[in-house]
């Protein structure tokens, strides 16, 4: 098969299905959003949707005109929607909620990360007075795991020393406070409430929205305890904070999909996160991490967690188990493939 795969991404998700349907023998060409604000992104788009391609693989939301979108959907070529958001995490259309359900009756296959994001769909739509049911046919795949993809050489301690944390403290993490909806504002509720002065807690990855960086930046001011690195990380940097945080705490405010789990996991890092979108799939209360919905069952799963490092390492051990048995590139891929011969009627 040729697919057109939308966006470009380097996005590590993916840079694996990519790799998996090479591995395979398929072609994925690539076409950047095409965004009517970037007019070059949108001509680089129409040379590659003008090229033959047996498919097109949409990821996340890619039209900033409705009427654009409809036009697109009203072409012949076959068409999958990965939903990773229901909608985007930062407004891009009037109505968003409005544009998901046009996406849905445009495309042939909708993959969705988990059942439970299929019924949050339809809630939200009957909600809105819109219809809760549509013309995709869905499929359920796994979000890919990451395990074995990144450096992952340096020891426990090696790890505290290199973010410069020293002693035998325990670590909290939390990671990637992109936007206020990874719950950052909770987490700092959080560290309030435990008060514990023997805790290091670590804010890092890059953050996108200039309010809550300035949040974060005082936080940090007046916490001594808190260390924050508010900056993208390179592939082989990822090892030297996960692996130094005893725990990493990811309390969504909403979600659809979380990759940002899969990444803790990877290192065998547990994971305290909330039960929406696709967590509970792969979070399973104290067999494969914690699930926490409020501030008071956060602050709980957290010192859970510290009580006892060992049963922490063993749950970080099985979610990383589990997602190799689940969710590795192999059985996404091979899903992936089923998804496209469905689109394409074979």
């Amino acid at each position: 098969m040729r697919i057109l795969e939308v966006p470009d991404s380097p996005h590590v998700y993916l840079r694996r299905l990519r790799q998996g349907l090479s591995e395979r023998g398929h072609i994925v060409d690539e076409a950047p959003f095409p965004y009517l604000r970037w007019p070059r992104n949108t001509v680089k788009f129409v040379r590659q949707f003008v090229r033959h391609h047996d498919l097109i693989h949409l990821h996340w939301s890619i039209f900033d005109s409705l009427t654009a979108a409809r036009l697109f959907f009203s072409t012949k070529t076959p068409k999958i929607w990965t939903v990773h958001n229901l909608v985007p995490h930062v407004p891009l259309l009037r109505d968003d909620l409005l544009a998901s359900h046009v996406y849905l009756d445009g495309v042939d296959i909708a993959v969705w990360h988990s059942e439970r994001s299929i019924d949050e769909a339809r809630h939200r739509f009957g909600a809105r007075g819109l219809p809760e049911t549509w013309n995709a046919k869905n499929r359920v795949i796994p979000l890919m795991s990451f395990n074995g993809i990144w450096p992952d050489t340096v020891s426990h301690d090696e790890a505290r020393r290199r973010i410069g944390i020293f002693g035998d403290a325990p670590v909290v993490g939390h990671f990637a406070p992109t936007q206020p909806y990874k719950g950052t504002r909770r987490f700092l509720e959080v560290m309030s409430r435990i008060a514990r002065p023997d805790i290091v807690y670590c804010i890092f990855g890059a953050c996108h929205d200039a309010s809550l960086g300035q949040e974060i930046r005082e936080a940090a001011a007046a916490n001594p305890n808190l260390r924050i690195h508010l900056l993208g990380l390179a592939d082989d940097e990822l090892q030297y904070w996960f692996k130094a945080c005893s725990v990493v705490v990811q309390p969504y405010t909403e979600i659809t999909t979380s990759g940002s789990i899969f990444f803790p996991i990877a290192f065998k890092t547990p994971v305290i996160a909330s039960p929406l979108g696709n967590i509970p799939d792969v979070i399973q209360h104290r067999v494969t991490g914690w699930l926490a919905d409020d501030t008071e069952s956060l602050a709980g799963c957290i010192q859970e967690a510290l009580s006892d490092p060992e049963a922490a390492r063993a749950i970080g051990e099985r979610a990383h188990r589990f997602v190799d048995q689940t969710a590795n590139i192999d059985l996404v891929t091979e899903a992936h493939i089923r998804a496209y011969e469905a689109a394409l009627g074979r």
